[in-house]
């Protein structure tokens, strides 16, 4: 049903119930324009014209869709303030299309050429479809199967059972690359104990970037030569986590993942956890894999895990930091470089690559470890700081300083810790907390201008009335989400 009051939507979506677009949340900003359909990257099948798509996966009642919603799950969602970030993560809604383009765009992610088995079944959901169209309405659930492919599954059929479709693996990662990490209800959060490394229980969620070949191509090596192929069987494998101490509960907490070097489970926690607690960061970790393992799987891991703890904890997608020791430290560095979609920093540890040739000063050279991002992704990474963390003992400082000091002529935010004495080894608390603090620096400091925007925003409006004041309760939402004023302006508009 719908529910309007002046300049406020409040939406609630149940199965079969039709809604009308216009006066729901606003579309949010097309992560698709229409040439990605068209670019050399999207263009490994033929475009699905509207009609073509008749009778397909995604339409409801045999009628062309007409608005879709990419929601959480498959239950009905209901929420406040649904063109904010904060309004939509509340509601478990991703991401809204309407209008003439939604038939083609489901369509296309539709992989033509394919035949999937009626027993093919999603082992990790990643969303649900809400498909809408002439007054019907249907689900399609989207996820993983045990192979690591993108299936999409009726949940609403009829006595045939349910149609199933494999997806388009690159239009769905342009179609979802904007959605929110937070995906997760605020109370599941207090099952994990503050404090306390616990296993994440199974099954766990593939990273919605899947290191296959053509993937590996265009995020890590145009080259890959005889780089192992991506083996890791999510079934078998083990991820841990660690809330911080005395967090506040309705805010997200950021994330680090820690990467160790030996085939272990366990971070070395006095070292890291102090100023995770200080700085109110989760971290998380991945048993078994060390520098045994090929490097595609333990960079694949690091996704995963961290799209598994994304799934059951709040998580705030600007603070997603990555460090590790030696090897792990060298993976650190390779997820900030490689990944600033999902990685906003990293504190490698005695062990750090970069994407350029890098001279030793003896007429020899360290050589790149991963291809320099581009475009869009490069923009981002700048914005992004690294601390590597070293000592003059550390038979690595020499290579860590030369590369650091190359990616800040660079333009990258990169710095070099250094603790007098340090061998290759754990960095005393202290020294750890300095890197940590510098590079989640930019965030807090980003949170807490906010929050004083925020605040001034919620004294007018207290003292604001009718549309005037509701206007200014949204701003307050938009400009400070997750902070007291934002959660006291998600009250007021429940409560007017």
């Amino acid at each position: 049903m719908l529910k309007v009051v002046p300049s406020l939507v409040l939406v609630s979506l149940g199965f079969g119930v039709p809604v009308q677009a216009a006066n729901v949340a606003p579309a949010l900003p097309s992560v698709i324009q229409a040439a990605a359909w068209h670019s050399k990257e999207g263009a490994d099948q033929p475009e699905t014209t509207p009609r073509e798509s008749a009778g397909g996966i995604f339409t409801a009642g045999s009628k062309l869709p007409e608005r879709v919603v990419f929601a959480v799950g498959p239950d009905a969602f209901e929420g406040v303030a649904l063109g904010t970030e904060m309004g939509r993560a509340l509601a478990g809604v991703l991401d809204e299309r309407a209008g003439a383009g939604v038939p083609v765009l489901l369509a296309n992610l539709v992989e033509r050429g394919t035949r999937v088995r009626e027993e093919a079944t999603i082992a990790w959901p990643v969303c649900v479809a809400w498909v809408f169209a002439g007054g019907q309405s249907k689900r399609v659930e989207i996820g993983r199967t045990e192979q690591g492919w993108l299936l999409a599954r009726e949940l609403d059929f009829g006595q045939d059972g349910p149609d199933l479709a494999r997806l388009n693996e690159r239009r769905f990662e342009l179609l979802s690359a904007a959605w929110p990490a937070l995906r997760v209800p605020f109370g599941q959060a207090a099952k994990y104990p503050a404090g306390e490394l616990v296993a994440l229980e199974q099954p766990y969620v593939a990273g919605e970037v899947v290191l296959d070949e053509p993937t590996l191509r265009r995020r890590l090596f145009h080259n890959p030569g005889d780089t192992a192929l991506l083996d890791r069987n999510l079934a078998e494998e083990r991820f841990f986590v660690r809330m911080p101490g005395e967090r506040e509960e309705r805010r997200p907490c950021g994330l680090l993942v820690w990467i160790h070097a030996i085939d272990a489970h366990e971070p070395p926690l006095e070292v890291i956890a102090p100023v995770c607690d200080e700085l109110g960061l989760a971290i998380v970790s991945i048993a078994d894999a060390g520098n045994a393992r090929e490097v595609v799987d333990r960079l694949q891991l690091v996704l995963d895990v961290v799209a598994t703890v994304s799934a059951r904890v709040p998580i705030d997608e600007r603070r997603v930091y990555a460090t590790g020791i030696s090897g792990g430290g060298r993976c650190s560095s390779i997820v900030w470089g490689c990944f600033p979609d999902v990685f906003t920093g990293a504190a490698p540890i005695v062990g750090l690559d970069s994407y350029q040739v890098t001279p030793t000063g003896t007429g020899r050279a360290w050589r790149q470890s991963y291809d320099r991002p581009g475009g869009s992704l490069f923009s981002v990474l700048r914005t992004h700081r690294m601390a590597g963390i070293s000592g003059e003992n550390d038979g690595n400082f020499a290579e860590m300083k030369a590369r650091l000091d190359l990616l800040s002529r660079d333009g990258m935010d990169v710095r070099l810790v250094e603790q007098p004495g340090m061998g290759h080894e754990m960095p005393a608390p202290e020294t750890f907390a300095q890197a940590m603090r510098w590079v989640d620096e930019p965030a807090r400091e980003a949170m807490a201008k906010a929050g004083e925007e925020g605040a001034q925003l919620l004294r007018r409006a207290h003292a604001a009335e009718g549309e005037a004041r509701e206007r200014l309760l949204m701003r307050v939402i938009e400009t400070a989400p997750w902070s007291d004023a934002a959660w006291e302006a998600i009250d007021l508009l429940r409560n007017p």
